[in-house]
């Protein structure tokens, strides 16, 4: 049960998750948070995609940070912004298990391991995104964000709700538009996969420095 309190104006409803969930003064109690997608404030706070405010401010659109996406299967973020960097020094293995070939790259749902095993082996294998991403924690209210897996990235932001974060993005002043996002799922000792903005899908060298990536957080 998440407990909820009325806090904003007229029409804006509001969901915090830590823990409560905000619409304007008085306290209601729900059995979950509704289905569709969000914009993700700073403090914490989701707001319903149709209850986004239209031609925000440049100033309003930096309060936001990640898109939230809630269905009946699971619930995550998306990081608005992204970060340049190398995924790490070869030739080393630095994940438990390695993805060769298409089908078992995508196979790879496991964003949140993957990423403790980068984050480990840091000053042993110099991780660019890594870095960014150690940064990126201390700079948010929600300290759990990872690098997500080839899978997670395919299925979660290409496959199924491509559109829904297109459309909260293009309200919060972003786009994912880089060419090329890394992921944290290892191809072999040299090389990690990536994925491009349109959602297709290879590996490469893993001290390429000039691609981006974006972070995950579930909830």
């Amino acid at each position: 049960t998440i407990t909820l309190e009325l806090t904003s104006g007229e029409g804006i409803y509001t969901y915090l998750l830590n823990p409560l969930i905000v619409v304007a003064g008085k306290k209601y109690e729900l059995t979950g948070i509704p289905v569709g997608a969000y914009a993700v404030k700073s403090d914490g706070s989701l707001v319903l995609n149709s209850d986004i405010p239209e031609n925000l401010t440049d100033n309003e659109k930096r309060s936001y940070i990640a898109v939230a996406i809630i269905d009946e299967e699971e619930r995550f973020m998306i990081s608005k912004s992204s970060a340049k960097g190398s995924w790490g020094i070869r030739p080393q293995t630095i994940c438990e298990k390695q993805y060769t070939g298409y089908r078992r790259g995508m196979s790879d749902m496991v964003g949140k391991e993957n990423t403790d095993r980068i984050l480990s082996e840091i000053n042993l294998s110099y991780s660019g995104i890594g870095e960014e991403l150690i940064s990126y924690r201390k700079s948010s209210v929600f300290k759990d964000w990872y690098i997500p897996s080839a899978g997670q990235m395919y299925c979660r932001l290409y496959q199924k709700n491509k559109l829904a974060i297109k459309n909260v993005l293009s309200k919060i002043g972003h786009a994912h538009t880089a060419s090329n996002y890394w992921t944290s799922t290892e191809y072999d000792k040299d090389m990690a996969w990536y994925i491009t903005v349109n959602g297709d899908t290879g590996y490469n060298y893993k001290d390429i420095s000039s691609y981006r990536v974006l972070f995950m957080r579930d909830f």
